[in-house]
């Protein structure tokens, strides 16, 4: 260790900010570097270690910058907030620390203590709220999250002390920042909830907070939304007949093609897709209809006018799904969704921020219609985000959740694997269904 750095670390060791200040005079680095077991770091961090303004004064007085740090390490003022150093804190506000900054730690290490913002680090002192209310009166933005999401009042609402929530809140905390994508969303009423922080959940309700939805509030709410004493058919327009007189006229010619096709290239699965034609009954779709809550598209209906009776149409490798087999598939997702099954659950193929296909697992607005020996899904999405379009397809696998859109609407899919087999060669059929 260089004798510099030993002679500056033994005035601190020593209480002795007068020498410190002497050292300096005599042209010592105050930014010198010490190896503490490994780690580098600044030689006034032993300083803020003690939490004496007047061993961190010299070093400042000498100019070394206020928000001065090593790679990975926390600030002056996010050290002293996490030591709950009071006096030391409001000394580096008043030379100018940054009350915002954000540490963020080792990329490798999702669980460093150094990352997180000066806020962040004051909450996880023994005393935090001197702390807090010292940072948030010098200009701290609680609505700053740590680089893992938490936010100052998810933190605050975990540790469940009232006093540093009001404080939080009194400065503009966000009650609705989340962290966390589909299924795994959290927000500090979550949090307080589930620390059984009654006080708080309801100091968090008057102030805007609202519970996140899960499984079970999600069917419910989808079920009273789409009740049939909700008047569901008044809801979305009921299709025309005329319109789906015409849907059905454009899926035979479709559906003719693929028979034809079928009956050159596979003997065998032209003969099952005879036997599937048959229309679903009225009363069939009516129920199907009445359990979703929401009328089904033109084409989708018009496709269940051909099959749906017995067993659907063969489509990309999936076997077609009748009326009841629809109704029962669909039934036992939306049950294992709402006793909260799938909470936990993740899609892994699809994007968070797709815009189109909402990201969970379930959604009680999905009418699946093919699926294969695997579970995987075709569905009719009648619950699409905002840049989705009501009755797209898209695929659900067992293991995985849903995929992006395939189609922006069922009649667009069923031409596309018209188009494939038409397009393409026996060869691929022969290996796809081997």
């Amino acid at each position: 260790m260089p004798q510099p750095t030993r002679a500056l670390l033994a005035a601190i060791d020593e209480n002795n900010p007068d020498a410190l200040s002497r050292l300096f005079a005599q042209g010592i680095d105050p930014a010198a570097e010490y190896d503490d077991h490994g780690w580098v770091d600044l030689v006034v961090f032993r300083a803020v270690d003690t939490g004496s303004v007047e061993l961190v004064h010299p070093f400042i007085a000498a100019g070394l910058p206020v928000d001065a740090q090593v790679s990975g390490s926390p600030t002056m003022l996010s050290s002293a907030a996490m030591n709950g150093c009071l006096q030391l804190v409001e000394y580096l506000i008043s030379a100018g620390a940054d009350v915002n900054h954000s540490d963020r730690g080792d990329p490798n290490d999702p669980d460093d203590p150094a990352a997180g913002t000066v806020l962040t680090h004051a909450l996880t002192c023994d005393e935090p709220l001197p702390i807090v209310s010292a940072l948030l009166r010098a200009g701290a933005d609680p609505n700053v999250s740590r680089p893992d999401g938490w936010t100052p009042l998810m933190l605050a609402a975990h540790g469940g002390d009232i006093k540093i929530v009001e404080a939080l809140l009194a400065a503009g905390a966000d009650v609705l920042a989340m962290k966390g994508t589909g299924n795994r969303r959290t927000n500090a009423l979550r949090i307080a909830g589930s620390r059984h922080h009654r006080d708080l959940e309801a100091l968090l309700r008057k102030h805007g907070a609202v519970d996140l939805t899960d499984g079970a509030s999600e069917v419910a709410e989808w079920h009273a939304a789409h009740a049939v004493t909700a008047a569901p058919l008044l809801r979305r327009e009921v299709p025309s007949p005329v319109e789906i007189d015409a849907c059905t006229v454009r899926l035979i010619t479709i559906v003719s093609d693929i028979a034809d096709w079928l009956a050159a290239h596979d003997v065998g699965a032209a003969e099952r897709l005879s036997s599937r034609r048959g229309a679903a009954a009225p009363a069939a779709v009516a129920e199907l209809e009445a359990a979703v809550g929401e009328t089904l598209p033109a084409d989708f209906r018009s496709y269940l006018r051909l099959f749906g009776g017995s067993a659907g149409l063969e489509v990309f490798e999936y076997d077609g799904m009748s009326v009841p087999d629809i109704l029962s598939c669909r039934r036992g997702l939306t049950d294992l969704l709402a006793e909260g099954a799938f909470d936990s659950a993740e899609p892994h193929e699809l994007d968070p921020d797709n815009g189109s296909v909402r990201y969970r697992w379930w959604h009680p607005g999905w009418v699946p219609f093919a699926q294969d020996s695997g579970g995987n899904l075709h569905c009719i999405d009648l619950a699409p985000e905002p840049d989705g379009v009501r009755g797209q397809v898209f695929s659900w696998e067992i293991h995985g959740g849903p995929l992006p859109v395939r189609a922006p609407s069922f009649e667009q899919f069923l031409t596309a694997y018209r188009k494939r087999l038409l397009g393409g060669s026996a060869g691929w059929w022969v290996s796809a269904c081997s």
